[in-house]
């Protein structure tokens, strides 16, 4: 009785033995798994924050592009209205003289005009002087 007492106490031993080294073992694989699962969460988080990174830089760079497009158009609108408004300067000054110069024609021609009524006065004149003259002759004086 003894002995198997003895035997029986050593089996539950060995079986707690066994079931201590199992649970060590399970508690051992557990820890492993969580940290290749700890090791795999931190790679994909390294991997999303550069992915991030990456599209933040895409972001920024196509942000940038459109910025300089924006100023390039900016710029071209505005030579384009200072080429206008040049145009149309250009223009007037051109109407201006035009102006002024068909102006001038007249006041010319009025001019012109003018010294041809007193020169046709002064023609009248010359003649009446002339004949006053041989008017005066004739008379004797």
């Amino acid at each position: 009785i003894f002995e198997r007492d003895q035997q029986k106490r050593q089996q539950k031993e060995k079986e707690l033995n066994e079931a201590d080294r199992l649970k060590r073992e399970a508690h051992k694989l557990a820890i492993e798994e969580c940290r290749r699962n700890q090791i795999q969460y931190l790679k994909q988080k390294e991997e999303v924050e550069k992915k991030m990174g990456m599209l933040y830089t895409e972001e920024r760079n196509r942000e940038h592009q459109l910025q300089l497009e924006f100023e390039r158009q900016k710029e071209a609108a505005k030579r384009q209205r200072n080429a206008e408004v040049m145009k149309a300067q250009l223009q007037q000054c051109n109407e201006n003289a035009q102006k002024r110069s068909l102006e001038k024609t007249g006041k010319l021609e009025e001019d012109q005009k003018a010294i041809e009524k007193l020169k046709g006065e002064d023609d009248l004149f010359n003649e009446f002087i002339s004949k006053e003259m041989n008017r005066f002759k004739i008379q004797g004086k």
